[in-house]
């Protein structure tokens, strides 16, 4: 069974468990050192109480470090553990120290 909601509902629904991340990669400046810098931000969604986070290949291609902000103010170091940029779609994975809250992806339809 597939319930559909209006999209006024899709904030209360999914909101709690979309994320903030950011891709910190290695950049060379112009004298030639090389530090970890913040490189892009996007979003995901927390999809398995685990820690598994869904995103955007983009936001996280090329990353040396991720890092996850949960709507609570809480961040957590992120690791990828799989990316495919055809379909731009990646895998992130948290150790959080507190149960997360999850969408409810099965029963949601946009």
């Amino acid at each position: 069974m597939v319930v559909i909601l209006p999209s006024f509902k899709l904030p209360k629904k999914v909101g709690p468990a979309v994320v903030g991340i950011t891709n910190k990669a290695l950049v060379t400046d112009f004298f030639n050192r090389t530090k970890l810098m913040e490189r892009g931000t996007g979003s995901g969604v927390i999809y398995d109480k685990s820690g598994l986070i869904a995103t955007n290949n983009h936001v996280v291609e090329g990353a040396k470090e991720i890092v996850v902000s949960l709507p609570d103010g809480k961040t957590y170091k992120g690791k990828v553990l799989g990316a495919d940029a055809t379909t731009d779609l990646a895998v992130v994975k948290i150790n959080a120290e507190e149960p997360l809250v999850v969408a409810d992806l099965v029963t949601l339809t946009i």
